[in-house]
């Protein structure tokens, strides 16, 4: 019988002293419990156990994978055990989720990831399960050095992680005839069984091992020579993840262009807030042995610290993500407007439409598709703002779309005639031309927009960042965050000066919205007016069109006459 390493540790002292270890100790023994039924049923239920392994890998995961760290044993008071049961939480199980669905459809995929989350531990755990169950089956691993991938004895490396996981299986779980000594080389896992195969290669080698059914490219956005990976890579398999940190050394590396221009659900953000373990004490804790800039990198998966004069940085859109949660928790309820307007972007060829509602501080899911026909991009607006709902305030509102602003310059033109014929009850449809001059609004320190922005682009992005930068602000001051000599950080502000992005990580369209958004730069023209950068600009950087950002930023263009008159029409029934 597989036998079930002692958690004890030898410290004198048991797992229930401490709330983690209750925890942790509750899933040994429930794997204990689970592994003796199956070994006392024989054959039969082990026959059994290894099908229903072998259909999802997330069920094998939770029941048999360990993983090992060896920060448990300082790290905390008491210290936790350094061996501990690989179990998974939401995300990680997602993700699981999202590379199975990525083999299946084949192509290339991006993880943008915050570090410590388990990206290389469920690479290689998932890994091995194909291996184990596919005939046939092949994983490649690539870093950018082969001792990365692989280093004897080096619990860091992507195939002790592996080793470790298989070395604490039950015997059983092994393929026939698996010999480690004869099986597991440098860089080479061999399934006598079937034949199934996981290998490694460093950066300049990667893609000279033949052919693959899956190629993990770890730490991607690192990797020196990146272009001969991918051309090396491109020949070798149908799939290939992506998976990286940020490098704020080099912002416009092959890994960041890939993010940025695959499809919505090709891209998966992994953000440490994810993770349930990375508690507001583990944060506060991290960030004081932290520099600023790596944490922004490598926790906050922040592209936008290193890159001078983004529009809006990724941490205000983390915020924006857990803003209302937060509100509530601390009592005030962000409740979204009972009318609400929508931003339409209008893409033509390749690029995508997208149309996106704002209900006062709140944001709704965006809807996006790539279509050329102009007609149907317009009916296909039109039917969101019909469509698209919240739920029912307590006051017994239902929040509805009142105003649909689209882009009407260039391919947007198209669209108008479309709109004219086709208009809906209680809907105004008004064309922007944000290339025109802002408005005459007038902001805090007494200038006119048009004094302070070069168009109505630059004023509708900036009242936006307004909105992010309080929400940043309001988040540490829920939060009670304070800097090195203790003063309180933040400032507090009314909700419907902030905004909430909607928190769904399984939605591509919203995933895209919120990386988009730290995108665009913002720079001055020569008679000091504030503009936004081009989209021509942002080409020559390898970012793609921030198609989903400007559907957004429609809705924070000052609104046209025809949406105040009837406003006030509104007001008047």
């Amino acid at each position: 019988m597989n036998v079930v390493p002692d958690f004890g540790g030898g410290r004198g002292r048991p797992l229930y002293e401490h709330p983690v270890l209750r925890a942790i100790d509750a899933s040994v023994q429930r794997r204990a419990e689970h592994l003796m039924q199956i070994e006392l049923g024989g054959p039969d239920a082990v026959a059994l156990e290894l099908s229903i392994c072998a259909d999802d890998p997330k069920y094998w995961f939770n029941w048999y994978a360990w993983t090992f760290d060896p920060r448990n044993a300082t790290e905390l008071d008491p210290p936790l055990p350094t061996w501990l049961p690989f179990d998974l939480f939401p995300r990680q199980e997602e993700m699981i989720d999202w590379i199975r669905w990525l083999m299946s459809e084949k192509g290339d995929g991006c993880i943008k990831k915050s570090r410590d989350v388990g990206f290389s531990c469920i690479a290689g755990g998932f890994a091995w399960h194909q291996w184990r169950f596919v005939p046939g089956f092949k994983a490649s691993f690539c870093s950018n050095l082969a001792r990365l991938v692989d280093d004897l004895g080096n619990p860091d490396t992507i195939f002790e992680k592996i080793r470790f996981i298989y070395r604490n299986l039950p015997r059983w779980m092994w393929p026939r005839g698996f010999n480690p000594s004869e099986h597991d080389k440098s860089l080479l896992l061999i399934n006598p069984e079937t034949g199934a195969t996981i290998t490694g290669e460093g950066g300049e080698e990667a893609g000279r091992g033949g052919r693959s059914t899956i190629y993990f490219i770890d730490e991607a956005a690192k990797i020196r020579h990146a272009e001969q990976v991918d051309a090396a890579t491109s020949g070798n398999t149908e799939c290939r993840v992506w998976g990286s940190s940020i490098n704020p050394r080099n912002e416009n590396n092959l890994f960041q262009k890939k993010y940025s221009s695959l499809s919505a659900e090709r891209v998966f953000r992994f953000h440490y807030s994810d993770d349930p373990r990375k508690t507001k004490e583990w944060k506060a804790r991290k960030q004081r042995d932290v520099l600023p800039e790596n944490w922004a990198s490598e926790y906050e998966i922040d592209d936008s610290y290193s890159v001078e004069d983004i529009t809006i940085p990724a941490t205000w859109v983390e915020a924006a993500k857990k803003i209302r949660a937060l509100c509530k928790k601390h009592g005030r309820d962000m409740l979204p407007h009972a009318i609400g307007v929508a931003g339409g972007d209008v893409g033509g060829g390749k690029a995508q439409s997208v149309v996106v509602a704002r209900f006062g501080p709140v944001v709704a899911a965006p809807r996006a598709w790539t279509d050329p026909d102009t007609s149907d991009t317009a009916l296909k607006m039109l039917d969101y703002c019909s469509e698209a709902r919240l739920p029912v305030r307590a006051d017994g509102w239902e929040p509805r779309v009142a105003a649909l602003r689209y882009d009407s310059v260039a391919i947007g033109r198209g669209v108008q005639a479309t709109m004219r014929r086709n208009q809906r009850p209680g809907l105004v449809v008004v064309g922007i031309n944000v290339g025109e001059p802002a408005s005459d609004t007038k902001w805090p320190d007494g200038r006119t927009a048009q004094e302070m922005f070069a168009n109505a682009k630059a004023e509708g992005w900036w009242t936006l960042r307004e909105r992010f930068k309080k929400t940043y602000q309001m988040t540490l001051f829920l939060e009670g965050a304070v800097d090195a000599e203790g003063q309180p950080l933040g400032h507090e502000y009314p909700v419907d000066e902030l905004i909430s992005l909607p928190d769904e990580p399984n939605n591509p369209d919203v995933q895209r919205l919120c990386s988009q958004l730290s995108h665009p730069k913002w720079n001055r023209t020569e008679a000091g007016k504030i503009m936004i950068e081009t989209k021509q600009a942002m080409a020559r950087r390898k970012l793609a069109s921030p198609d989903y950002a400007d559907a957004l930023v429609l809705t924070e263009v000052a609104p046209s006459k025809a949406e105040k008159f009837a406003a006030v029409a509104r007001a008047s029934r």
